[in-house]
């Protein structure tokens, strides 16, 4: 056995473990209901140029509400919105998070991230053929459950 790898996997993954864990014990207490595991294939954006992680990360799934992936350096929180509902959503609502809305189909298509203009999102989401969008809020890794409990029920008034 390589220890040296193990003990660098070891050293990335056991916060993350842990993290998972903190907001699984919380999601008890508030009874959401919940399935968890580790997955891989994410996209992340860096430097305008977007990387697969080919590792696997701890991800939530909220009762079929949202996803919860406790990341490297950050949680993100996607959900998904039928395309109509979108069309008459608010985004505005959302600007307290960093966030981003895309295609469904074609994930790789941003309707709105931080370097574009939020009074075209409804253009372009009207203009494609998604018949859903996903949209993504970034929190910090160390952020307290009760903020990652707001965005959850922020979601849930949405739908």
């Amino acid at each position: 056995m390589n220890i040296e790898k193990f003990e660098t996997l070891n050293s990335i993954y056991k916060p993350l473990h842990e993290r998972a864990k903190s907001i699984i014990n919380e999601l008890k207490k508030n009874n959401y209901k919940f399935e968890w595991g580790y997955f891989g294939q994410h996209y992340i954006k860096h430097n305008n140029n977007w990387l697969v992680e080919y590792f696997p990360i701890p991800v939530i799934d909220v009762n079929g509400i949202c996803e919860i992936g406790i990341d490297l350096e950050h949680i993100f929180i996607e959900y998904k919105m039928l395309k109509q509902t979108a069309l008459k959503y608010d985004f505005n609502k959302l600007t307290k998070y960093k966030f981003e809305v895309y295609g469904v189909e074609n994930y790789l298509n941003d309707f709105y991230n931080a370097e574009m203009d939020l009074n075209n999102i409804k253009s372009r989401i009207l203009e494609s053929e998604e018949e859903e969008v996903g949209i993504s809020i970034f929190l910090d890794i160390e952020i307290c459950f009760d903020d990652i409990l707001v965005a959850i029920k922020d979601i849930e008034l949405c739908r």
